[in-house]
């Protein structure tokens, strides 16, 4: 057996909800034959060196942090990596709300940022299929950020 094996064996914990979400985690960052592979390794999507080779860390920081088997793990930055300062414990609505994911006509390069035909940039977002806008701003980054 592997030292790999046996340290995977040590916490016991292998059929857990939690060890599934750690190696989905790693999948999608660094697994070349994942269908997500290739828009987390765009962004530099990483996983904190404490998380990436110990589930142990992970887990301890999951039961410490809102871990509820009816939540989702989630990045609070969408361009930032998987660490203990970046994730959280949301529900499903949450993370859909927290999504960057552009559709195809977006032009502006940020989610919920569209141009005015003025010039100027709208923001709105969108919850419970409600969209309520924002706020009008100069560019599409202060739209964004602001």
């Amino acid at each position: 057996m592997s030292q790999k094996q046996r340290k995977q064996q040590k916490h016991g914990l292998r059929n857990h909800r939690l060890y599934g979400i750690w190696c989905n985690m790693k999948t999608r960052c660094y697994n070349t034959k994942s269908e997500k592979h290739k828009l987390y390794r765009e962004n530099g999507i990483t996983v904190c060196d404490e998380w990436l080779h110990d589930f142990k860390a992970f887990y301890d920081w999951c039961i410490e942090n809102g871990y509820d088997k009816t939540l989702s793990l989630d990045r609070r930055e969408n361009l930032e990596g998987y660490s203990p300062t970046n994730c959280r414990w949301t529900d499903f609505s949450t993370q859909a709300a927290n999504i960057t994911t552009l559709k195809s006509n977006n032009t502006t390069g940020f989610k919920g940022v569209c141009k005015r035909p003025n010039g100027n940039f709208q923001a709105s977002i969108r919850f419970k299929n409600k969209r309520t806008t924002i706020g009008t701003f100069g560019t599409a980054e202060q739209a964004f950020r602001d």
